[in-house]
């Protein structure tokens, strides 16, 4: 169990994204629905469920929190973490602040508001470059990916390769960066792209 903690970052993240997402999308309906009563049951329907997507965001804050100090990384995927983290917790803080708002409101019985509907769908933009910067870190820095795919002999439709012309070149190159003329060249040592470190080498 403790070798897939790190996985239950996307797995939450997924609920904070729709949660939120559709909540500021029901209150957005709230302001532009043509009766006071489709108005009133969307703001609730809004509110309720911007109340749930704050409440998992704290399990997602946590879970990815505890994933940036505990997988293997390069400088490079650093820098992309902690873009990643620091947009999540300037966003997350923002939907918090608008969460509690609406709650106040909520309770003094006031209806939808254009302002909260302005400054919800502000956040919502930024959970978008959020989702996309932690989608950055995995895809093109692999971080957290324990093992790539094998490739075999298949192809796509659309930008269809040939694998075997892949394995001509690797062979022809080398795994340790062979010339064309049959020499060897040694990998640089002082190239550390790729190196897992801890965190104690860096300042948050």
């Amino acid at each position: 169990m403790p070798e897939i903690i790190p996985n239950w970052h996307p797995v939450l993240v997924h609920f904070t994204i729709g949660l939120l997402l559709t909540g500021t999308l029901f209150y957005l309906l709230a302001l532009v629905l043509p009766t006071e009563r489709l108005s009133l049951e969307a703001v609730l329907a809004a509110r309720w469920v911007l109340i749930a997507g704050g409440a998992i965001t704290v399990a997602t804050l946590i879970a990815g929190w505890y994933a940036y100090n505990s997988v293997a990384h390069d400088d490079a995927a650093h820098a992309a973490m902690t873009g990643h983290r620091n947009w999540a917790l300037v966003t997350a803080a923002i939907f918090a602040v608008l969460i509690v708002w609406e709650a106040m409101r909520a309770r003094s019985g006031l209806k939808a508001s254009g302002r909260v509907g302005a400054a919800l769908l502000i956040a919502a933009l930024l959970l978008v470059v959020t989702g996309y910067k932690g989608g950055e870190v995995v895809y093109r820095h692999g971080v957290g990916v324990m093992s790539l795919p094998a490739t075999g002999d298949h192809g796509h439709a659309a930008g269809e390769h040939d694998h075997q012309t892949t394995d001509v070149h690797e062979k022809s190159t080398g795994a340790m960066g062979s010339t064309d003329d049959g020499g060897s060249v040694a990998p640089d040592e002082g190239d550390d792209a790729g190196t897992p470190h801890d965190h104690g080498d860096h300042e948050h």
